[in-house]
């Protein structure tokens, strides 16, 4: 029964009864039990409850022996006389105060702390109070949910693919397997923070429509074929070597020698981190003696 479809006497048994006590309502599609404090807090602020029908019914019946007992007072009792000729006047009986239902209605001492304990764990009225940013709005069920790195068996700290900023990422691997890429909390450029780029690094690294072929246009051919990446990186290495050779300077025309070869260019990206930079200029610049090296990021 709707709070605000009762009379005002059973709306003022609700709260100035204690045998009304505890209160079973729906509230925003949940049931809970409510003190009193927190029945005058909700209507207060025009918040309307659902009492729970059974107990509607017996605030209904309470109400309607309130109003009985009222018209009752109001008329002059009946004067009958008794057998030793005294006078006895007729009036209802005293309520008794160890009625039953409602000691059981009035919990003290320990079920009382056990009440009070069960409300405050209610989280319709904690949500309320706390604007719904308190603990209450975490259901028990996702109290047991655990994060997925939870169980990682290690920790690798790496660099986003993406841009030269160069955020940290941190890498959790579970049997050999990726599980969860998030940003490195103890990184002094991202803190933690990633874009939304940097974010999606697991869904680029499992994904199912990632391509593990490179695509292939031999020359003079007409059509594009699949080949293996072992056959790519193969492929790279040996047209590097050959141009290299043939296009060999020991020395230049004034018969300095120099070493090197200008054919083959390297254009590095931003998100080459130092050590990656020092690498390509030893192997590039002092191995293959390779003269155009250049980088996105100028470094």
């Amino acid at each position: 029964m709707k709070y605000s479809e009762m009379s005002p006497v059973q709306r003022k048994l609700i709260l100035e009864d204690e045998s009304s006590y505890p209160l079973r309502v729906r509230f925003l599609g949940k049931v809970g039990i409510l003190t009193r404090d927190q029945v005058e807090f909700l209507t207060k602020n025009q918040i309307d409850l659902d009492v729970d029908d059974h107990q509607a019914a017996a605030i209904l019946e309470r109400s309607q022996q309130k109003t009985e007992s009222a018209v009752e007072a109001s008329v002059e009792p009946e004067v009958v006389p008794s057998t030793d000729g005294a006078r006895a006047s007729g009036g209802t009986a005293q309520p008794c105060d160890s009625h039953p239902k409602e000691q059981a209605m009035r919990p003290d001492g320990e079920a009382r702390t056990t009440l009070l304990h069960r409300i405050a764990k209610w989280p319709v009225f904690g949500e309320i109070a706390n604007l719904g940013m308190g603990p209450e709005a975490i259901s028990e069920h996702t109290r047991r949910w655990q994060a997925r790195i939870l169980d990682a068996d290690r920790k690798v700290v790496s660099v986003c693919p993406y841009c030269a900023v160069g955020c940290s990422q941190l890498i959790y691997v579970r049997s050999g397997k990726i599980i969860d890429i998030e940003g490195n909390p103890d990184s002094p450029i991202n803190q933690g923070t990633l874009c939304p780029k940097g974010a999606a690094t697991y869904e680029l690294l499992n994904n199912p429509n990632r391509w593990t072929t490179v695509r292939y246009r031999a020359p003079y051919s007409d059509h594009w074929e699949d080949r293996p990446l072992d056959w790519a990186m193969d492929r790279i290495a040996h047209l590097i070597k050959e141009t290299r050779d043939s296009h060999w300077q020991e020395t230049n025309q004034g018969g300095e020698t120099v070493r090197h070869t200008t054919a083959i260019a390297s254009l590095g990206g931003a998100t080459l981190d130092n050590e990656e930079n020092y690498l390509i200029k030893k192997l590039f610049n002092g191995g293959l003696g390779m003269v155009w090296i250049e980088n996105q990021a100028r470094v």
